[in-house]
């Protein structure tokens, strides 16, 4: 009876792992967020699923902003790690593909494969203040070379470039439509 009911637990937590529902990520991500980056409306499991994207002002807030059409994920976990691809309907011509490495005595990585997305400024003003006040409008433009953030100590170092071009952008704060299109890099390195 022993190996019986060793065996029947064993299967009920494969069961549990292999079909978890997507709503225990979804929970997971407010919660890492502090609410301000909910996925509704889950479907799927931990593993395959889509939500669609909300961006909120945190616990309390009023602000809230849906990305247009669904974000679909999949993860496949690896020994000592896990392949993550993640696309979303309105934004990403191609998936974005990261790899999660969490080895036992190096330090955690996240790396990105190089990619481009494209993905709607108004999203921000979910996000509350400022962005509610400033209601950003326009295209925001995101490249990535060769990204990888790497956790040392509890300390974050980002490898690698981020280039993200702001187009024809304009706000209800200036009578000027559009203000402009500006760009802004982010380089990482050793500092």
């Amino acid at each position: 009876w022993v190996w019986g009911w060793a065996g029947a637990l064993l299967g009920l937590a494969t069961m549990t792992v292999v079909l978890a529902p997507a709503r225990w990520l979804t929970d997971a991500i407010a919660q890492a967020s502090a609410q301000r980056v909910q996925l509704s409306d889950a479907r799927g499991s931990v593993w395959q699923g889509s939500a669609q994207l909300v961006l909120t002002g945190g616990v309390g807030s009023a602000d809230a902003l849906a990305l247009p059409g669904r974000v679909n994920w999949r993860i496949r976990p690896l020994w000592g790690g896990a392949h993550i691809q993640i696309s979303a309907d309105c934004c990403t011509p191609q998936p974005l593909n990261l790899a999660l490495s969490v080895p036992r005595q190096q330090p955690v990585r996240l790396t990105l494969v190089d990619n481009q997305s494209q993905w709607p400024a108004n999203l921000l003003a979910g996000l509350g203040t400022p962005w509610n006040t400033i209601r950003p409008q326009g295209q925001l433009l995101l490249s990535t070379q060769g990204v990888g953030l790497h956790w040392i100590n509890q300390r974050v170092s980002l490898q690698g470039s981020l280039q993200l071009d702001a187009t024809q952008m304009s706000t209800r704060l200036s009578t000027r439509v559009p203000m402009g299109s500006y760009r802004l890099m982010l380089l990482g390195g050793e500092t």
